[in-house]
């Protein structure tokens, strides 16, 4: 089975590469100061940003919201808007707000790159490497659009284009695990699960590793025909059922 069959049938696993959105809920009533006067624009986005970093993004959504009402000419909130609306999963929002911000700013690569994670979020792999083509038309060096462009051409089953756009951001940052957990899981993907296995081995044990690197090594041990070392990793980090779920998919996509 191709991965880009694996794809239609299980979007999600969009995440083991790593352009995944963080998940939550904007529709809780925010706390603190977005509730009280009106913020100044400045104010506003520091205060947005600050309700994000600490994990409050339904507060952060309803600041960004009312600094888009009261400045719906300026841009930067706008962008925080969009990511805000990208991080707690509400996509067609995100994209609206993406949408806008490119109108505004031609030569946003953020709008770009933002409509590239919201169609690859909906599965659209083919749509996102176009946005991400899009943002290296405005800067050719830009490794978040690299990345994207990238994982565009792995789900879609073009491993050794994706593999190049990796190599060509490490060639610049030889020590990006996220990207070398990428790269990684795109040789898996293309065939090769036992190299993977022991370039996603090393960097699953690394003092400082990126969070996908043990699910892609567990997806890398299934593909390699090894389940059990699979399960093993997936008990370890996930919870029990949602382990079990990803063996039963991952068991699924092998037949």
């Amino acid at each position: 089975m191709t991965f880009t069959r694996i794809l239609r049938r299980a979007p999600l696993l969009c995440a083991a590469l790593l352009l995944a959105a963080c998940q939550g809920m904007p529709g809780e009533a925010p706390t603190g100061p977005a509730m009280g006067a009106p913020l100044g624009l400045e104010s506003a986005l520091r205060l947005g940003e600050a309700a994000a970093a600490g994990g409050d993004m339904a507060s952060a959504v309803r600041i960004f919201e009312s600094a888009v009402a009261g400045r719906p000419d300026a841009p930067e909130p706008r962008r925080a808007l969009a990511d805000a609306y990208y991080r707690v999963g509400a996509y067609p929002e995100a994209g609206e707000a993406y949408r806008k911000l490119a109108a505004m700013r031609a030569d946003s690569i953020e709008a770009r790159v933002g409509l590239g994670r919201v169609a690859l979020a909906g599965g659209e792999a083919a749509a996102a490497e176009a946005h991400f083509r899009a943002a290296l038309a405005i800067d050719a060096q830009n490794a978040v659009a690299l990345n994207g462009a990238a994982v565009s051409l792995d789900l879609r089953g073009r491993h050794g284009e994706a593999q190049a756009l990796y190599d060509a951001i490490l060639a610049r940052d030889p020590v990006n695990r996220a990207v070398m957990t990428n790269r990684a899981l795109s040789v898996a993907l293309g065939g090769d699960a036992a190299q993977a296995v022991r370039a996603l081995d090393d960097l699953a044990r690394a003092p400082v590793r990126v969070p996908q690197a043990a699910h892609n090594l567990a997806l890398a041990y299934a593909l390699a025909g090894k389940p059990k070392e699979a399960e093993q990793i997936l008990v370890a980090e996930l919870p029990r059922q949602e382990a079990k779920d990803n063996m039963a998919f991952y068991r699924k996509f092998r037949k």
